[in-house]
């Protein structure tokens, strides 16, 4: 199918092409509580074409670029007429010119999995018994789970000579669990991404997720708490740190929103934990590992804040050249630095640990953050109470230079960091 869309591409105006080749095949599986209620088998073949137009207006050279989807049941005249409209459309894309990707002699970083090494209907059962044999509470159950696994391979080509092929294997099990008690009957949400079988680690998730279920069930509404540092966990530290993610991507920087230098200070006067962030083409157990860009870059390992430093920034060829930097390609994956404080320090003293939101966001531009809590754990100095209700706000700028780390690390698919971020000076709102 390739070579018939790159032979009919030489009869078609262009100044360059880009394909992206995906055949993905997964088994799904729903269930309501233990009982099996549907299975189903897909295998999906996606080609998309990106044809270039390269053009000159009013002396400004230009790089328009249009994408098609081919299927691969489309005749030999629907696939021309579908390009054609592409190319017809890319003249009037009045992108600033930049180079497409070449070639590389850079060594591949190919993502593993150990799904791999069977069919994936063999681990089936396996993922199945991970979940449920921690469902043995009286007061609550796992309502219902869905099993996603997929196998895609997948092709990037483009008219330069870039021709690259791998294999990835992708998990999903999406859980809703409920908890009955007699203050509440609650119910929540949970999605576990992976990319590797691993019993231990889904029956740890699936026992966490019901353990913070009974929790939200015997929670209170959150009180008016004053002079309490929090601890962000989980999600939100994610959240956090992409804030610094994007004041290094080159996309932003060309759109004015930033313009600092390498070696420029973004994190400020620093009293507690240092940021240091790289981002990494392969992180075991991630659904982001890839050996390249959709734009068939060669990925690897860059360490963009040192020290609360801008050290280098990232970004695909395109937005690279324009700002005139080295392009790093688009890397799927994270890691932040951990600190030098055990979590047993962290919780010593009286804290209040977020544990869960309806909705937590840290605006990339101006660094503010907030979100209405679903969850949280208050230490006393004695005992821990959990919480519901209220909302935390704040600025990144407010709180980045008193930031303390745990020593204690976490993994969330594809960003691995610390497991809670010690935080002050921000606003905390009471359950109403």
């Amino acid at each position: 199918m390739i070579s018939r869309i790159v032979s009919i591409l030489k009869s078609v105006k262009n100044d360059g092409w880009l394909i992206n080749d995906t055949l993905t095949e997964s088994i799904e599986l729903f269930f309501v509580k233990k009982d099996l209620d549907m299975n189903r088998g897909k295998k999906v073949h996606h080609i998309n074409v990106t044809v270039y137009v390269d053009f000159l207006e009013d002396g400004t050279k230009y790089k328009g670029s249009s994408t098609t989807n081919i299927s691969p049941t489309m005749s030999e005249e629907e696939i021309k007429d579908s390009l054609e409209v592409a190319s017809l459309a890319a003249g009037y894309v009045k992108n600033e010119y930049y180079d497409l990707v070449s070639p590389s002699n850079e060594e591949l970083i190919y993502p593993s999995s150990n799904f791999s090494k069977g069919e994936m209907r063999d681990y089936i059962p396996g993922l199945v018994e991970s979940v449920y044999k921690v469902d043995n509470f009286v007061n609550g159950k796992v309502n219902s789970a869905e099993f996603f696994i997929n196998k895609s391979d997948i092709r990037i080509m483009n008219s330069l000579g870039v021709d690259i092929a791998y294999t990835k294997f992708t998990g999903m099990i999406e859980l809703i669990t409920d908890w009955k008690e007699d203050i509440e009957e609650v119910e929540l949400y949970q999605m576990i991404n992976f990319s590797e079988y691993n019993s231990e680690d889904i029956s740890r998730s699936v026992e966490n997720v019901l353990n913070e279920t009974k929790q939200r069930a015997l929670a209170k509404p959150l009180p008016e708490l004053k002079d309490v540092p929090v601890l962000l966990s989980k999600g939100a530290i994610k959240e956090l740190f992409d804030y610094y993610k994007v004041r290094a991507d080159a996309k932003p920087k060309y759109e004015g929103f930033f313009n600092y230098e390498i070696g420029a200070n973004i994190q400020g006067d620093v009293k507690g934990d240092k940021v240091n962030i790289t981002v990494l083409p392969n992180l075991v157990n991630s659904t982001k590992s890839s050996p390249c860009d959709s734009n068939g870059f060669v990925l690897k390992e860059v360490e963009i804040i040192k020290d609360g430093l801008l050290n280098n920034y990232i970004g695909d060829k395109r937005y690279s050249n324009y700002v005139g930097v080295k392009p790093t390609g688009v890397i799927g994956n994270t890691k932040v630095a951990v600190g030098s404080t055990p979590e047993s320090i962290l919780k010593k003293d009286p804290y209040l640990e977020l544990v869960a939101f309806s909705d937590f966001q840290v605006n990339p531009i101006t660094g503010n953050f907030g979100g209405e809590i679903r969850l949280a754990r208050y230490f006393d100095g004695e005992s821990v109470t959990p919480y519901y209700g209220g909302s935390i706000t704040g600025n990144v700028t407010s709180i980045q230079e008193d930031m303390i780390f745990s020593k204690e690390d976490q993994q969330i698919n594809n960003f691995l960091g610390p497991k809670y971020v010690k935080i002050k000076n921000f606003s905390l709102t009471p359950s109403e």
